[in-house]
């Protein structure tokens, strides 16, 4: 539940804020009353609906003219903290107060450390499929200098498809002036900025199961299957995607380990885009499964189809820790949209996940130890190529 506050409680925030956010980012006391008397600048506070008397945290910002509202700084106080509270008093805030969206800075990720403070703020920003505004956004601190580390980003509410940078440059030019009234600097490193703000396409991302019934979903899935190793299906499949595809519905529908039941489908605004293959167990019979499938739907096996499937099945004859996600792919035309991160982001915490992916394949090491998955040990996979497992532990 949300509470609108006057500028009488600040006194209290204001203590609990110097604990959190350092002091170049922080107004003074004086500066933030003077914000709140004038009215423009606004403080929320959350209660939680089985409490109503004990704050779990607070909000501060402005609704601009286009009802944009800007989130100056949000904070769960910390012995509340892993509860919900964030995320409902986000999504209420969204509901009742931000009816065109939320705006908000967010600090540049450089570390791979799934424990940082800024992964783990990132992470819960993405249930809300925050984007980031394109633009080189400045930030005014209060020693007269600015600092660039900060992004500009921005939630939607449902429905939202594309934002003009018009509107998000009035929502700016609004903000700072109120905001940072009190830097007289703020309005020169603005003007530095503002005219590289671009439109916004809305991207929504969501997590679904397996529509037995999509044709088009179940051909994506084919082509997923395809592309989620360079060397296992396109040896599986004879270098031809169009085989994956036409497999795609046996191999879905019969107790593989690709069957519909195992597979979450990461999608934006409604197309497949990337899927993740989750097992708890390996399936007994996946072998003659997987050759069924094929004789099914295309009448024949492919050349290597025994070569790949004991070439590279029986390199995961080890016991994984946990729930494993078997693949793990995203279509190409949907890749640097952190469909993969916000799939691996979508599990549980409290499960422990493992996964495999080759060696020298850096740039999925790093987005896998971003999400906090860590060495386990390595092995030689299909054809001998150094393969390494992945743990992430739960909480």
């Amino acid at each position: 539940m949300i509470k609108k506050l006057n500028h009488q409680h600040f006194t209290y925030f204001y203590q609990r804020m110097k604990e959190e956010f350092p002091p170049k980012e922080l107004k003074s006391y004086d500066d933030f009353m003077d914000l709140l008397i004038e009215g423009k600048y606004q403080c929320f506070a959350y209660y939680s609906d089985d409490d109503h008397d004990v704050m779990k945290g607070f909000a501060l910002g402005m609704l601009t003219s286009q009802k944009f509202f800007w989130l100056d700084y949000l904070q769960i106080f910390s012995e509340n903290q892993n509860g919900g509270y964030g995320s409902k008093f986000l999504k209420e805030l969204l509901e009742q107060i931000a009816t065109n969206g939320i705006l908000l800075e967010t600090e540049v990720v450089e570390t791979d450390d799934y424990n940082d403070k800024r992964n783990k703020r990132m992470r819960f920003y993405d249930k809300f499929n925050i984007h980031k505004i394109d633009c080189r956004y400045l930030f005014p601190c209060t020693d007269g200098t600015y600092i660039d580390t900060l992004n500009l980003e921005y939630i939607p509410p449902k429905g939202k498809d594309i934002i003009c940078a018009a509107d998000f440059q009035t929502a700016i030019r609004e903000a700072v002036g109120c905001i940072h009234k009190a830097l007289p600097h703020a309005q020169s490193v603005m003007n530095q900025y503002i005219n590289t703000v671009r439109d916004l396409q809305i991207n929504y991302f969501t997590l679904e199961e397996v529509n037995l019934n999509d044709d088009e979903e179940i051909a994506a899935i084919g082509k997923l299957i395809y592309e989620t190793d360079p060397y296992v299906y396109p040896a599986f499949f004879d270098n031809n995607d169009t085989l994956s595809m036409k497999c795609a519905k046996a191999m879905l529908t019969r107790q593989t380990l690709f069957n519909y039941k195992n597979i979450k489908l990461g999608k934006i605004n409604g197309k497949t885009a990337g899927f993740m293959v989750i097992l708890e167990k390996f399936p007994e019979n996946n072998y003659e499964e997987m050759k069924q499938a094929m004789l099914e739907s295309i009448g024949y096996l492919t050349p290597k189809f025994e070569h790949a499937m004991e070439g590279y099945f029986q390199t995961l004859n080890y016991e994984w820790e946990g729930i494993q996600i078997m693949s793990l792919a995203v279509l190409q035309e949907f890749r640097k949209m952190r469909v993969a991160t916000r799939m691996l982001n979508s599990l549980p915490s409290k499960n422990t996940y493992s996964l495999a992916c080759v060696k020298d394949n850096q740039k999925a090491r790093d987005l896998y130890r971003k999400c906090g998955y860590t060495f386990k040990f390595e092995y030689p996979g299909y054809t001998d190529i150094m393969c390494v497992e992945l743990v992430r532990k739960g909480k």
